[in-house]
């Protein structure tokens, strides 16, 4: 019998987004055409560098801060502060660990900050790995990916949650149960339905 396992992204499940957010306005500080200069830099070009791991972050906050004007580590500071809990993926994810199901965090956000938030969220120290785009070289959907995540794991049960659609089809192309999961954490319902496992 295969042991459950949840591999699960980061953004829209567990924390909050700050591109998606506030962020720019901030930053931007109410200037439409400067925020519009910064939205294009990160979504066509900084961050896929960055999340295959191409791109150093210093460079990323540079390219960032000329635009908007600022210091770079302010601009740092401002998208990092942007990351929230989520409370129902959370609950979620402990609900797991309660279990005694492991649980590996899938994302494309960098790596190094994970180590950032380690020291904010405690449930992050009781996670059993962290799969980073930016350390595998490949980043969801990238059926590369997806191949790589399941490696270590030829004897788990493992269910994949993510809030993109696209990377689900990718996680399923890859032989991946997967769930569309969001912030709602009713995705826990149905991955302990389809583990065999009493909610």
């Amino acid at each position: 019998m295969k042991v459950p396992l949840l591999a699960v992204d980061l953004g829209g499940i567990l924390l909050t987004d700050p591109t998606l957010g506030k962020f720019w306005t901030t930053i931007a500080r109410g200037n439409a055409r400067v925020e519009g200069a910064m939205r294009h830099a990160w979504f066509t070009d900084l961050r896929f560098s960055l999340e295959n791991g191409d791109l150093d972050e210093s460079e990323v906050w540079n390219r960032l801060s000329k635009i908007a004007d600022l210091r770079p580590d302010v601009v740092r500071a401002a998208f990092l502060s942007g990351f929230s809990e989520l409370p129902a993926g959370v609950a979620g994810v402990r609900a797991c660990l309660a279990r005694n199901i492991g649980v590996v965090l899938a994302t494309n956000h960098y790596a190094p900050w994970l180590e950032i938030w380690e020291g904010e969220f405690d449930w992050f120290g009781e996670l059993s790995g962290y799969y980073c785009s930016s350390e595998m070289r490949s980043r969801k959907p990238d059926v590369a990916y997806f191949e790589e995540l399941k490696k270590p794991f030829p004897d788990s049960s493992i269910i994949f949650v993510d809030d993109d659609p696209k990377n689900v089809e990718a996680a399923i192309g890859a032989g991946i149960i997967s769930i569309r999961g969001d912030s709602t954490g009713r995705w826990l319902a149905e991955a302990f339905e389809m583990w065999g496992i009493e909610a």
